[in-house]
């Protein structure tokens, strides 16, 4: 059985039951951890699209700006709903919260800007004036709804 490391290094195994009293207690925790899990696959998942770029020799593509888009709005957008309105705009956080929502969300305006602005670079060196299809649009902002569905229902 696994364990967790005791005073002097020992292994001291976990007890199953202590694990399943604590989710029962805290349902709340739970549901925080699951609406943050979200963000963590989809902050991933963002940081797998952007790290790349940091590479001179890779060029942005219209999918891979379209794919950032959409996640840093997801991100915009649920924060502004839940905790960033709260605690900044109206001033009701702590110091520790109002610092933290406006860390995260000036990332995700960073993100949405450069993403904008390699667009219309894109777009200008384009012959044709589609970078992506109307399917791909429709795809994105779909996928910004049901990301933003699926964060208020967990």
């Amino acid at each position: 059985m696994a364990g967790i490391g005791g005073a002097h290094g020992r292994i001291v195994p976990l007890d199953p039951s202590v694990v399943v009293v604590v989710v029962v207690v805290d349902d709340d925790a739970a549901v925080c951890c699951t609406s943050q899990g979200l963000f963590s696959v989809t902050e991933l998942l963002s940081t797998f699209l952007v790290l790349p770029l940091c590479d001179v020799t890779v060029s942005p593509t219209a999918r891979r700006c379209l794919a950032i888009l959409t996640i840093a709005m997801f991100h915009i957008i649920t924060a502004c709903y839940d905790q960033f309105t709260a605690n900044v705009v109206l001033g009701e956080g702590a110091w520790h919260q109002w610092s933290r929502d406006v860390g995260f969300m000036l990332v995700d305006v960073l993100y949405v800007v450069i993403a904008t602005c390699w667009w219309f670079q894109l777009l200008n060196q384009s012959s044709h004036r589609a970078l992506v299809s109307r399917d791909e649009l429709l795809l994105a902002l779909i996928s910004v709804i049901l990301l933003f569905i699926l964060a208020l229902a967990t």
